[in-house]
Order: C-alpha cells, then structure tokens, then sequence
C-alpha cells in the first residue's frame, strides 16, 4: 500500500514538472477526436523496435487513416524523427498516463502500460524465446494480440496458462509478421548490400548475430570469437549486433543492456583490425540474411527468421544456463531443452567450443540438405500470411477501429 502511495506521489511530481506539455498533447488529442478521427499511439521503447510496427504506420499515413499518429519512446527521439510526415507527434513515453484521449494503443513491450480507456494492441519486437514467465498484469493490460504464427501463439497460450490467466480476455489475430515482409517479397538487392558493406570479393558470407544478454557468446567471449573468424580468412564474417546492445548511453537500461560497453566502437575496431571482418551498422538484420550462406548465433530469435531461407545455423554455446539477474526477470534457466522456447536450437548445429567452430562450417556447407530437411517442419510453424504482414495488421486494426 505504501510502495503504490510513493509511485502515486511521484507520478503527481512528474505531472507538475511536465504540465505545460501533457496539457498541449492533451489539447491536440481532444481536437483530433472532435474531427472524427482515431487517436492512435505507438510505444516504442528503443530503436530496434520501430521495424516491426514501421509497415504499419506507413499505411495507416498513406490511406489516412488520422489527422496525427503518435509515437512515444523511452529514449532518444532521433530515430523516430527519420519518419518524415507532419502527422508524426513524439511524446516522451513516461507521458502516455497522463493522456486522456487515446483510442488505440499498439505496444511493442509486455511491460508497456496503455493509456486510461485506451484499446490496447500487443504487436512485439521478435520472435518469443527464451522467457517462460511474465507478469500477470502484463496480460491484463492487453486486449488485442497480432500473432506471427501458430508457435507464437502457442508460446503465448503457455505464458498466460503459467500465471493462470484467462485467454478469453484476448482477442488473438493471425496477421503474420510484418518485419519479414520485405525478406519475402525479395525487396532486398545483394549487390547494394555488398556495396554498402565494402565487400569486394566472391568469399562465402557468413553472418554472426549474437543475442544481447549478459551470458551471450559476444558478451563473454566475443574477443576470442572474433579472432578466430579472422584466422578463418576463406569467409567473410559478417557482424550484425542485436538493437539492444545500441540502446541510447543515457537510457537507464544502457548497462543492463550493454554491460557498460560501447558495442560500436568496440567492433569498428575489429572491422579495422581484420580484413575479412565486416560490420552491417543497420538496424534490420533481414537483408543480411539474403547475403550470407550461414548463420552463427548463440541463442537469437532471429535464427528462425534465418531459417526462413532454407539455410542452416550453428548455435555456439546455446545451453549455457542464464544468470540470476536473468532468471529472476523471466527468463528459463535450461531454455534450450524446451523446444516451445528454445528459438530452433534443435534444427541447427550446436557446438560449445570455439576450437569446432571451423569443422561446423565446413558440415553445414557440405551437409547442407541434411539439415535443411529438419527445417522443413519448421518453416510452415512460425509464420501467418508470408509477405503480407503489414498488410493483414492494417486490415485487422480497421476492423478493431471500426468495432
């Protein structure tokens, strides 16, 4: 009682400090519903998340669907401002409580709370893995869910089930998923990719993603990984960083995201150092996977987005057992033995030292249908309406809009 009277307190502080602009939001919201228009809000808490809602909101400005969307962030606002319209408002997520004339509500994060009397839609950043709880109230603050496809919900069903949560409250939505849609429709060219890469040579392209946590392979021993692709000079290695490792240094998070490290300059240097190690700077990791004939992670969802193109993943160190810090936030400490989470661990090739890393290549390129054929199954599991993600959310969101 008293922890929910001092968090009271100290939002009522924060309205006081911010007033002025709480109250002009609010004014543009209120002038925006007497037009007859909806007032919808995109939370989108860090960089990485806007590519999965992007296709979304580049429909709903193209069919003009509001007289203003709103986008609010956590963090730095400079990666949202790429999005050029004059119907764009940004407001600074800690806002989003306060405001009283939202419709909709499309979150990104579980953790994320909708606006007062809002219609709350959870689209997500990526495929679910690794997690095996989250909070109640998480679910309770959810009334619409777009699903990527039929693992997803059922990964979603075994969240809700844990913390005995009624599925019924939710209304689930087979939309697929839109950040895959440019992979699918080949939007992506392989020349310009190489050109924007720098790589100048008919070497096999091999992409390196790892995740972010603390017990990750880039985060424990990425130095000695590294070093090893660049003694393995008939491929090239391609480094692409999870979103979250280039979260904002003045966000709270910078250093549970990050360890305190500056991700970018620290790979730069290898990118210098060796000349046949390369650093893709973009966010969105799909035109790589057009590019590169391999993937090497440890425990990423994006290796089943990988898969997606009929092509085989080693995962390097995958069923090593999560920290504490981690485990007490959600996450399953021997995820890798459940199949549900374990982001298709058990259709790749797993190794746990860096000394097998160059045999492993040489399987996958070589056994290549072995594994493609464990893939198979996998493929028609994880996604509703390829290509057309967007799309279907557009569709699905106008039927919510018009009930």
């Amino acid at each position: 009682m008293m922890r929910k009277f001092i968090y009271s307190f100290i939002d009522f502080l924060f309205y006081l400090k911010n007033k002025k602009k709480i109250n002009k939001i609010n004014r543009i919201l209120k002038n925006n519903n007497l037009k007859l228009k909806k007032n919808i809000l995109f939370q989108i808490d860090q960089k990485g998340q806007l590519q999965h809602v992007l296709g979304l909101i580049n429909l709903l400005l193209k069919n003009n669907n509001c007289n203003y969307l709103y986008l609010s962030s956590n963090s730095d606002f400079q990666f949202l401002k790429k999005i050029i319209d004059k119907r764009i408002v940004l407001i600074d997520n800690r806002y989003t409580k306060f405001l009283k004339k939202i419709d909709i509500c499309i979150k990104c994060n579980f953790e994320d709370i909708k606006p007062k009397n809002s219609i709350s839609i959870f689209i997500g950043h990526g495929f679910q893995g690794k997690r095996n709880f989250f909070p109640k109230k998480y679910f309770e603050d959810i009334d619409h869910i777009f699903l990527y496809g039929p693992s997803h919900f059922r990964i979603l069903k075994y969240y809700m089930r844990k913390v005995k949560f009624n599925i019924n409250k939710i209304k689930f939505w087979k939309t697929g998923y839109s950040n895959y849609d440019d992979q699918f429709n080949n939007i992506y060219n392989i020349s310009e990719i190489k050109k924007e890469l720098n790589i100048k040579n008919n070497k096999i392209n091999i992409l390196y993603a790892p995740s972010w946590e603390s017990n990750a392979s880039l985060r424990t021993n990425g130095h000695e990984i590294i070093k090893k692709f660049s003694e393995l000079k008939i491929y090239n290695f391609i480094i692409k960083l999870h979103p979250t490792l280039l979260v904002d240094k003045e966000s709270p998070s910078y250093n549970f995201y990050t360890g305190g490290v500056n991700w970018v300059k620290k790979i730069s240097s290898y990118e210098n150092k060796y000349e046949n190690i390369y650093f893709y700077r973009n966010l969105k990791i799909n035109p790589l996977f057009k590019l590169c004939k391999l993937m090497i992670t440890d425990f990423s969802g994006v290796a089943l987005g990988f898969m997606l193109e009929n092509k085989p993943v080693i995962f390097y160190n995958a069923k090593k057992i999560f920290d504490d810090d981690l485990i007490s936030s959600g996450y399953e400490k021997n995820f890798a033995n459940n199949p549900l989470l374990n982001n298709g661990i058990n259709y790749g090739l797993s190794i746990s030292n860096i000394s097998e890393l160059s045999f492993a290549i040489k399987n996958l390129l070589v056994n290549k249908k072995y594994y493609l054929k464990k893939i198979i199954n996998l493929k028609k599991d994880i996604l509703y309406n390829p290509g057309r993600g967007s799309e279907f959310s557009y569709k699905f969101l106008n039927k919510i809009i018009s009930n």
